[in-house]
């Protein structure tokens, strides 16, 4: 009795087939990831946009010093540690530890690491692409700004609030 079994070309053919199909399926899912990466960013944008409108409201000024152009440490501290001015009515922000860095601790169990204290001072809030967010205050206003995919200011893929 012949026993039916598929030939080898009939296995390279479906092979072939199912990775033709995997390979334009990861093309699709690539793009999608970095939309939600870019629609992330954008969303932490907005979320520290209204804490600032809120601390605005509070205190009539923005944290920081004008003309300043840095990583977001200030807004980070201003959000979270009470602020000698009787108006502060903070936190205005919850920040996850996972997305924030401090320049004196890199080791995330780190008990002393600043960024797990509910005062968060020396840290940097950080976008889906780990860099630091950039906070520019000028005399009436803000702009607070993601470098991108890239880490590069100035290019194509920077992500802002203006």
């Amino acid at each position: 009795m012949k026993k039916k079994s598929f030939t080898l070309m009939e296995l390279l053919t479906v092979i072939a087939i199912i990775s033709i199909l995997a390979a334009l399926t990861m093309g699709g899912v690539q793009a999608v990831r970095r939309r939600a990466t870019k629609a992330k960013a954008e969303a932490a944008i907005a979320a520290l946009e209204v804490a600032l409108g809120m601390y605005y409201n509070d205190l009539g000024e923005y944290p920081g010093t004008v003309g300043s152009a840095d990583d977001c440490k200030v807004l980070v501290e201003a959000f979270t540690c009470e602020d000698s001015k009787e108006d502060w009515d903070g936190p205005y922000i919850r920040f996850k530890e996972r997305e924030l860095r401090s320049s004196s601790s890199h080791d995330p169990d780190d008990p002393d690491d600043p960024c797990k204290k509910k005062c968060k001072k020396d840290c940097n809030y950080l976008d889906p692409w780990g860099n630091p967010y950039i906070y520019e205050k000028t005399d009436d206003f803000y702009l607070i700004l993601s470098k991108g995919q890239d880490g590069e200011r100035g290019t194509d893929d920077d992500i802002s609030s203006k």
